[in-house]
C-alpha cells in the first residue's frame, strides 16, 4: 500500500516545472526541453489507460464499502393511499337517496427492519472478496504506472539517441560534401583520377540515405513522444552528456534479480489475487441457509385517522435451501475449476518472468561489455582520423584512405552512441522486469 501512495502522491502533482532552453538570439523560436521526471509527471497526467485504471481502483474502493454494509441492517418503509368510489346511491319515490356504497379513502403504512444474524459465512466471504478485488485493482493500477514509467524513459532515450545520431550523420554528410568538392577540384587539376571523384559521390550518397533514414525515424519518435505524453506540441527531452555514463555490471545476482521480480511483479500479485478470490467465489455457490432477525409495523386506516387497525411483528426467520436442481453444484464445480485455470496461469506467468528477468540481465551485461568496446574503438578511429589527415598533409596518404578513416570515425560514433542508451533502457528494463522503480546495484552508475 506504501508503493500504491507514493504513486498517488505523485500523480497528484499535477503543476511541475519544465526547463527552457534558448537557443540564438532572442529573436528565434524558443525551444523548450524537459526532464525525465517531467515527462513522466505530463504523463501520468494525462495517460488515459492510467486514468481508466485510477477509476477501476476508486470503483473497488466503494465495493468494500458496499460489502461492509451487508452486516448492517436494512430499514424499508411502505406506504399507499387508495381512494374508492364512485359512491353507490339507490334512490326510492318519496324516500330519501339511500347510500348503499359510500366512497371512501384507504390508507396504509409499514415499516419493516431486517437484521441478518448468521449467515454461514456468506457475508464474510463476500467482504474477502471485495477486500481481494480492490488488492487486485491496486496491481493493476501499478502494472499500468509500470508501463508508462517505462514507456515514457524508453522513449525519451530513443529520442536523445535519435537526435545525436543525426548530428554525427549531419557532420559525416558535411564531411563527405567537403571531400568530394576537394576532390573535384584536384580531378581538374589533374591530380587524382577520376575514380577519387565517383568515390566521394558514393560516400555523399550513402551518408544523404544514413541521414534521411535517421531523420525518418525520428520524426516517428517524436510522434510517438507527443502521444504518450498527451500533448499537441513536441516538447523535447532534455539532453545528457554520454560521456558522464559510467557502465555498471549489477551487483546483484541473477537468482536474486528473478526472486524478487517473482514477488514485486504487480500483474502477478494481481493474478494470485484473483486466484483466491475465484476459490472463494467457488464455495459461495454452495446452498447455504441463513438465519434474520425482522420487525414490523403496519398502520392502516380509512378517511383521515390512522387509528383504525394498528399492528407490528417481532419474529426470527430461518431459510434453508434444500434443492436447486443441481446448479448450485455446477457453479461450484465451474469455479473450482477457474481458479485451478487462474493458477495454472500464475506458474505460467512466473516462468515467463523468470525468462524475462535473465534476458534483460544478460543484455545488461553484454551492453556493458559493447559500451567499454565502442570506446575503445572510438579511440582508435579518432587516432587513425588524426593520423590519416596527417599523412595527407605529408603526402604519404591518399584522399582514399581519409574516406576510409572518417566512414570509420562515423561508425564508431554511431556505435558509441547507441551502445551507451542501449545500456540505459536495458537498466530501465531491469528495473521494470524486477517490478521495483530502481534496479538495486546500480547506483552511482553516473559520475558526480
Amino acid at each position: 500500500m506504501l508503493r500504491l501512495h507514493i504513486i498517488i502522491a505523485t500523480i497528484s502533482v499535477l503543476l511541475f516545472t519544465i526547463t527552457p532552453m534558448v537557443y540564438g538570439d532572442t529573436g528565434q523560436d524558443l525551444i523548450v526541453s524537459i526532464t525525465l521526471e517531467e515527462a513522466l509527471n505530463l504523463a501520468y497526467i494525462n495517460n488515459l489507460e492510467l486514468q481508466a485504471a485510477s477509476e477501476a481502483l476508486i470503483a473497488a474502493a466503494f465495493g468494500v464499502d458496499a460489502a461492509k454494509a451487508l452486516d448492517w441492517f436494512s430499514l424499508n418503509a411502505a406506504g399507499s393511499s387508495t381512494k374508492s368510489g364512485p359512491a353507490v346511491v339507490q334512490e326510492m319515490p318519496g324516500q330519501d337517496p339511500i347510500v348503499i356504497s359510500p366512497s371512501t379513502f384507504q390508507h396504509a403504512f409499514s415499516l419493516t427492519l431486517a437484521q441478518p444474524i448468521f449467515t454461514f459465512g456468506l457475508n464474510s466471504n463476500l467482504k474477502k472478496i471485495a477486500n481481494l478485488n480492490y488488492a487486485a485493482s491496486v496491481c493493476d493500477f501499478e502494472t499500468k504506472f509500470d508501463e508508462i514509467l517505462f514507456s515514457v524513459a524508453s522513449s525519451y532515450y530513443d529520442l536523445i539517441y535519435l537526435e545525436e545520431l543525426l548530428y554525427v550523420q549531419q557532420q559525416n554528410l558535411e564531411r563527405a560534401e567537403n571531400d568530394k568538392r576537394i576532390a573535384e577540384l584536384r580531378f581538374e587539376a589533374g591530380q587524382v583520377p577520376r575514380f577519387e571523384v565517383i568515390r566521394t559521390d558514393v560516400a555523399v550518397k550513402n551518408a544523404e540515405e544514413a541521414l534521411i533514414g535517421t531523420g525518418k525515424a525520428l520524426k516517428i519518435a517524436k510522434l510517438a513522444w507527443q502521444r504518450l505524453l498527451g500533448v499537441d506540441e513536441y516538447i523535447a527531452p532534455l539532453k545528457i552528456d554520454p560521456s558522464e555514463i559510467i557502465p555498471v555490471v549489477p551487483e546483484i545476482s541473477l537468482e536474486d534479480a528473478q526472486m524478487i521480480a517473482l514477488e514485486e511483479r504487480p500483474e502477478l500479485k494481481g493474478l494470485r489475487i484473483a486466484t483466491d478470490a475465484a476459490e472463494i467465489g467457488a464455495s459461495l455457490k454452495t446452498l447455504r441457509p441463513d438465519l434474520r432477525f425482522i420487525a414490523s409495523y403496519n398502520v392502516a386506516s380509512e378517511g383521515t385517522a390512522f387509528s383504525n387497525s394498528e399492528s407490528w411483528r417481532l419474529m426470527f426467520n430461518f431459510n434453508m435451501p434444500l434443492w436447486d436442481g443441481g446448479k448450485a453444484n455446477a457453479e461450484f464445480a465451474q469455479g473450482k475449476h477457474q481458479a485451478e485455470q487462474l493458477r495454472i496461469q500464475v506458474a505460467d506467468l512466473e516462468e515467463l518472468i523468470k525468462i524475462e528477468v535473465a534476458e534483460v540481465y544478460l543484455a545488461i551485461e553484454e551492453s556493458v561489455e559493447r559500451m567499454k568496446a565502442t570506446a575503445a574503438t572510438l579511440e582508435l578511429a579518432e587516432e587513425a582520423k588524426r593520423m590519416a589527415e596527417v599523412g595527407y598533409k605529408e603526402g604519404v596518404v591518399t584522399l582514399q584512405d581519409i574516406l576510409a578513416a572518417e566512414v570509420d570515425l562515423a561508425g564508431a560514433k554511431a556505435n558509441s552512441i547507441g551502445a551507451v542508451y542501449d545500456y540505459i533502457k536495458a537498466k530501465a528494463k531491469l528495473g521494470k522486469a524486477m517490478g521495483v522503480y530502481e534496479m538495486p546495484g546500480t547506483e552511482g552508475s553516473a559520475k558526480e
